[in-house]
């Protein structure tokens, strides 16, 4: 939760495509979340900062101009698009802003991988991305690739990210010095990004914004050109940042095109200040003659009595905050205890400075617990700051910082890997919820809803780890609910159950004997049949709804009917039983009259001239006995007696 006390932020963002780039592949993000106002390249904010903080990135798009500029746009707008849209509020934790931002780049990678997988032309686009989420008097920053992040504090440039790049690599597994690196050069070279695979490491860190702090995110078109001491240089003797901001980005831009401009640039500076914020830790002054004094000294404040964590680095759509409960103990150095989630946990120790770099020539310790246990005792660990990187094939890494005085006990808490879920349904056109019931919680929610059209198995790919919750619903059913557990990068196959349905009565009177009844849905579906029997009516429950009835019989005229089944009422239904008619086809000479008499009560009659073919068909003659006559002027009447049988043609044929 942010500090009580005015802050006032100055933002300012440039991109600009260089001297050799046709296209600028860069994309930036400068929009204050709680105003909802997003900046464009070239436009500076200056006003107090809102509850939901300021947000900040810089993304450089590869793949070519097309896909290059769409991935880093697609980062860029994600990223909006997913914090704005979150829960973070004024009230909220910088781990719980650490986790959302996460998140948010995990969802852009998930965004980009897909539209890279779909479309052909952009297959294998990707960006990197650094974001920073300023939050009341704390910063929670992501890296992926290398775009940097820099901290000007007191005059002194820091870098606050580290490249995930080859040359990077190689610099910290000690192959290459600074020296020979910087004469290598390929630090674009990444190892990282955004879009290029399924999953991403998100490397996430806080940290403390003092008074005066300002922030400098760019691509490597500027830390690729620019030396990190002209960066300081240029940006160090603003005063005034309501109004010097922009014109210090446009210099950042002008020294990497004078210095080659090989690649797009983008640069944002955002700095902080007021009362809400605690003064930066002085300078100290050495004496003459003695070695250089650090460029900071503590402030002095009290120590606090619990670890100073800082989120994890996240993999594949993590959501999830670490947190770490740490009891410490009185004295100075001591043994610590690590315990991990799962066995075949381990991880590393090392000791960092203020904003989170290793101490050259610091303490390292190798965590890695015996065989079928979970915890690791670290024996006589100095006090100090420190940083634990840990891994387990079906977790994601985690890292967090730490304020270790006189040893103790800490809970490393993991984010379980994602794994994959198959639900196989009962029943056609249900929805199913899955949702993922928190362990604790400060965790993230989660939840997927899937229709089912057809009962047919689905398959959902990344559903979090843990307790899940199942429900299946269809309307005129009775929902349930089951659950399951997912183990940690696991596998699931989930049969969903089968469900009732709810009705109400229904009754059939009329028809006729035989009659086959049936009622079926809107989509097809036979609710309901049955056969008329020889005496009385039909009664059943049935599903309740708008349903479509039809009587069938080969004798009688089919009948149709709209029913309304309703839980706890009687739907009344009468059939009428009309009768099916028949033909007859006189034959006989041309000229000759015919009269058609119904006999046994029937009052049928009709009568016509046969035409000149000799042919004529009498229609909808209903069915019993009938006395047909033909006469004609110079002879005879002749006549028939005839059978017209319900749904057939009967046929009299007379001399010509």
């Amino acid at each position: 939760m942010p500090e009580k006390g005015s802050i006032r932020i100055s933002v300012a963002g440039t991109t600009d495509v260089g001297q050799v780039r046709e296209h600028n592949e860069d994309n930036l993000l400068v929009v204050d979340l709680a105003a909802g106002e997003r900046l464009g390249s070239g436009d500076t904010l200056s006003r107090e900062l809102g509850g939901k903080g300021l947000l900040v990135a810089v993304a450089d798009g590869m793949g070519g101009a097309a896909s290059g500029e769409l991935a880093s746009e697609m980062a860029v707008d994600s990223v909006h698009d997913c914090a704005s849209a979150g829960p973070i509020g004024e009230e909220s934790e910088i781990d719980a802003v650490a986790v959302a931002l996460t998140d948010c780049v995990t969802e852009a990678n998930t965004r980009i991988f897909d539209k890279s997988q779909a479309e052909s032309e952009h297959r294998g686009m990707g960006t990197t991305m650094t974001a920073a989420w300023g939050f009341g008097n704390q910063i929670a920053i992501a890296q992926v690739g290398d775009s940097r992040a820099y901290l000007l504090r007191k005059g002194k440039l820091v870098q606050v990210t580290k490249d995930q790049s080859l040359i990077e690599q190689l610099i910290q597994d000690g192959t290459l010095t600074e020296e020979e690196a910087e004469r290598l050069g390929g630090r674009n070279i990444i190892l990282q990004a955004l879009g290029v695979e399924e999953g991403v490491d998100v490397e996430t860190k806080t940290m403390e914004v003092l008074d005066g702090d300002l922030f400098v995110l760019c691509s490597d078109g500027l830390s690729g050109m620019v030396k990190d001491e002209a960066i300081e240089a240029a940006v160090a003797d603003v005063t005034d940042p309501a109004t010097e901001l922009g014109p210090a980005c446009a210099k950042l831009i002008q020294l990497a095109n004078e210095g080659g401009g090989r690649d797009n640039i983008t640069v944002i500076l955002a700095r902080f200040e007021g009362e809400g914020l605690r003064a930066p830790m002085q300078p100290l002054s050495a004496e003459e003659g003695a070695p250089a004094a650090p460029a900071f000294a503590a402030p002095e404040v009290p120590q606090a009595k619990t670890p100073r964590t800082k989120p994890a680095i996240c993999a594949i759509g993590a959501l999830v905050v670490a947190i770490v409960s740490f009891f410490l103990l009185t004295g100075s150095d001591g043994d610590v205890t690590f315990r991990f989630p799962a066995e075949g946990a381990a991880g590393e120790l090392i000791e960092v400075d203020e904003v989170g770099q290793p101490v050259s020539g610091g303490r390292t310790f190798t965590l890695a617990p015996p065989e079928g246990e979970k915890a690791a005792l670290v024996e006589s660990v100095p006090d100090g700051r420190y940083r634990l990187t840990a891994r387990h094939e079906k977790y994601a890494t985690l890292t967090v910082d730490y304020e270790i005085d006189g040893g103790g006990e800490i809970d490393v808490e993991m984010l379980p890997l994602p794994g994959t879920v198959t639900l196989v349904p009962a029943l056609a056109r249900v929805t199913v919820k899955v949702h993922r019931k928190p362990a604790k919680e400060s965790d993230v929610p989660w939840s997927n809803e899937v229709k089912f059209e057809a009962a047919k198995p689905r398959v959902l790919d990344k559903v979090p780890a843990g307790d899940l919750e199942i429900t299946v619903s269809r309307p005129s059913f009775v929902s349930k609910t089951i659950t399951a557990v997912l183990p940690p990068k696991g596998e699931a196959t989930i049969e969903l159950p089968e469900l009732e349905p709810i009705t109400g009565k229904l009754e059939v009177s009329g028809g006729a004997p035989g009659m086959e009844v049936r009622i079926a849905d809107d989509w097809g579906e036979v609710v309901w049949s049955a056969t008329m029997p020889e005496a009385g009516g039909l009664e059943a429950r049935v599903r309740v709804g708008e349903h479509f009835l039809s009587a069938t019989h080969e004798k009688f005229e089919a009948h149709e009917d709209e029913v309304k089944i309703v839980e706890g009422e009687t739907f009344l239904l009468r059939i009428p039983a009309i009768e099916k008619r028949g033909m007859l086809l006189v034959t006989g000479p041309a000229d000759g009259r015919v009269t058609v008499t119904g006999t046994g009560g029937s009052k049928w009659e009709k009568r016509q001239k046969i035409p000149a073919e000799g042919k004529i068909r009498f229609e909808h003659v209903p069915p019993g006995k009938y006395e047909v006559r033909c006469e004609l002027p110079d002879r005879p009447a002749a006549h028939e007696i005839v059978t017209v049988e319900a749904a057939r043609e009967a046929s009299v044929e007379f001399a010509k």
